[in-house]
């Protein structure tokens, strides 16, 4: 199984860079090919769809793992992707709400982060929806069309730095209780 990383970096965030290419470089096994798309932004998310393609038509990747320039991966991450299925993993954020976000993560059905791979199988499908990018979306088509997500549940990655939207879309949630969960677990 020939794996590709893909890293969408924007032009601001190649400071951090330096951090997710070390850890991808202690790999084992090491994946076949990075490529890091450093961009302006201007394309949001979209940039994603274009990772995808280079990795899997350009170099020819059966699965590509999808990690941001903010994310150190721990070693072991590689030997739970699986070649058939979408995987989605677990995440860390040196916080004290840390332990708290793990003990969700094991109770949530559907549990879902930045950080998955995608087998090139449901790539060729998935790329002709009009995709924005979004993480939620690929879990979402997936759920939509019946296949089993396979969603590791223990940490396989540091988040260097929390997006600051958790905050604000926690803000929008119509349950109180929602709310409270999700900025106890937000930085």
């Amino acid at each position: 199984m020939r794996i590709g990383i893909g890293v969408p970096c924007h032009e601001r965030d190649t400071g951090i860079l330096r951090r997710c290419l070390a850890s991808i470089d202690r790999l084992e096994p090491a994946p076949a090919v990075v490529y890091v798309l450093v961009n302006d932004g201007s394309r949001g998310l979209r940039v994603r769809k274009e990772i995808l393609d280079v990795l899997f038509y350009e170099w020819g990747c059966d699965v590509v793992l999808n990690v941001s320039a903010d994310f150190a991966v721990f070693r072991g991450i590689l030997s739970d992707v699986d070649e058939h299925r979408v995987t989605s993993f677990g995440f860390l954020r040196r916080h004290p709400a840390d332990l708290l976000h793990i003990v969700k993560r094991w109770v949530t059905r559907k549990a879902w982060s930045g950080c998955y791979s995608i087998p090139r199988g449901v790539w060729d499908c998935f790329r002709e929806v009009d995709w924005d990018g979004s993480d939620s979306r690929l879990d979402w088509w997936c759920e939509a069309r019946g296949l089993d997500v396979k969603r590791v549940r223990m940490p396989r990655y540091w988040v260097l730095r929390f997006s600051g939207r958790m905050r604000e879309a926690a803000v929008g949630l119509p349950s109180l209780r929602k709310r409270l969960a999700r900025l106890a677990t937000a930085w």
